[in-house]
């Protein structure tokens, strides 16, 4: 069977959900994933790194050229935003713009985000 490898956007990847669904998505060498985080030097970072077929862009997920960077890069993204971070309101507003700016740039037919507020 042949298949052509996806990459993956992940916001939230140094995460606990975050660092599961990348170990997930690489495990059978299908995916490439492109992991956000904001120190490209910190110990989850390098963990990510070290499971093979990831590669890290440094930045926010508030930060719209970063994201435009990563999901143009991409195929399909998971999001998970940090609601006790940035609060309830500015959790909403940023999980539609990035669902936004996924559908411009392209990334949006494979999309998947999921919420740390209750």
């Amino acid at each position: 069977m042949s298949y052509e490898t996806s990459r993956i956007f992940v916001i939230g990847a140094t995460g606990a959900q975050g660092m599961s669904v990348v170990k997930g998505l690489v495990a059978d060498g299908k995916y490439d994933v492109l992991a956000l985080t904001r120190d490209g030097t910190s110990d989850r970072a390098r963990q990510l790194e070290e499971m093979g077929n990831v590669s890290l862009i440094e930045g926010s997920f508030a930060d719209e050229e970063v994201l435009r960077k990563g999901f143009r890069a991409c195929n399909g993204a998971f999001v998970n935003i940090d609601g006790f971070n940035t609060g309830e309101k500015a959790e909403t507003y940023l999980a539609m713009r990035t669902y936004e700016i996924a559908i411009e740039e392209g990334s949006g037919s494979s999309f998947s985000a999921t919420s740390t507020m209750c």
